[in-house]
């Protein structure tokens, strides 16, 4: 080999290593726990704030249908406290009994025997 191809091997050498160790450091920011944690949090806002925009533009088109699941949801969660719910006092069923719930007749004749009278 010559010298100028020598010399030109050597600067290519001398500039593919400055990239790949650009490109090292450039990857170690991006992949850092803060850079992460950051990428994270800024996700989660621009979200959360679609979601809410998203939202506030469904009361405004329906306020009455909004209004219905809001109350929905809040009967649902105090429907302990309105007698709604299970009362605490009264036992749960008794798991060993070895009756199971007839849940097909509900205590109603069977329709071959009402038949037969």
């Amino acid at each position: 080999m010559n010298d100028i191809a020598v010399l030109a091997a050597d600067r290519n050498r001398k500039t593919a290593r400055t990239r790949l160790l650009g490109t090292a450091g450039e990857l170690r920011t991006r992949v850092s726990p803060a850079s992460l944690t950051q990428d994270a949090v800024e996700g989660l806002r621009d979200g959360t704030v679609s979601i809410a925009v998203k939202s506030a533009e469904t009361v405004r088109k329906r306020p009455l249908v909004t209004a219905l699941v809001a109350g929905a949801v809040g009967l649902f969660l105090a429907r302990k406290k309105l007698g709604f719910g299970p009362d605490q006092d009264d036992p749960a069923p008794d798991a060993t009994s070895d009756r199971q719930p007839d849940f097909m007749n509900d205590g109603l004749p069977a329709r071959g025997k009402e038949m037969a009278k």
